[in-house]
């Protein structure tokens, strides 16, 4: 780890880029009922925590 760790909610990068479409990915994602990267937790299907403003 060459370089400073950010962090956004629950997203750790060192590149903002990253955790910005990590975002972006979470939103969607969650309006989907889940995706190949964030998919749904088996036994907690139906809640989604949203990223605070």
């Amino acid at each position: 780890m060459d370089s400073p760790r950010k962090m956004d909610w629950n997203f750790v990068s060192s590149d903002s880029a990253k955790i910005e479409q990590a975002k972006i990915d979470w939103t969607a994602a969650m309006e989907a009922g889940g995706s190949a990267r964030f998919p749904l937790v088996p036994g907690d299907e139906e809640e989604w925590i949203p990223i605070p403003s």
